[in-house]
């Protein structure tokens, strides 16, 4: 991501690769991966993730679950770098990440069970703070991240709530 690139676009990149920006260590991962950046065994996703792909398409929050619950891992491999191109449509992107948050908490919810279900529905009005919380926290103890929050901090804020608004009406 270059530098001259508009605060809008720095704060979408923050978003949705902050935590995978380099450098990075490589291996396993309990975390997440980067969603437009990963590459599945097709046969393993296939056996362990059909009825998610039959009932809702890839969605890769479900799919990641299974395949550990499978005893699969995840593994980050920094040498997959993508160079990151966002529009700086802000409003367009805070829109879309208000819709996926609304389908993320709704299928979450749904697949739930009833306890996590009634932990879903005390906790998921914090989800906003929380997830501001933790994308604030990453870019400042991230070096590369840090450098680029400079001008980007009301718009990631304003994607972070428009997520977490978006998951605590999809709860």
């Amino acid at each position: 991501l270059a530098d001259a690139e508009s605060p809008a676009s720095r704060a979408i990149f923050l978003f949705e690769y902050g935590a995978f920006n380099l450098p990075l260590e490589a291996g396993p991962t309990a975390g997440d991966l980067p969603g437009n950046n990963v590459a599945y065994r097709r046969s393993l996703l296939l056996e362990g993730c059909a009825d998610i792909l039959d009932e809702e398409g890839f969605n890769k929050p479900f799919c990641h679950q299974r395949l550990r619950a499978m005893g699969g891992r995840l593994v980050l491999r920094p040498g997959m770098a993508v160079r990151h191109r966002a529009p700086s449509d802000l409003r367009a992107v805070a829109r879309a990440r208000f819709h996926y948050g609304r389908c993320f908490g709704a299928t979450r919810f749904r697949r739930s069970t009833l306890g996590m279900k009634l932990l879903y529905l005390l906790g998921s009005p914090l989800v906003p703070i929380l997830l501001v919380a933790r994308h604030l926290r990453r870019c400042r103890s991230h070096p590369a991240n840090r450098r680029l929050l400079a001008g980007a901090t009301a718009p990631l804020v304003g994607i972070c709530l428009s997520w977490g608004l978006g998951e605590w009406l999809g709860t």
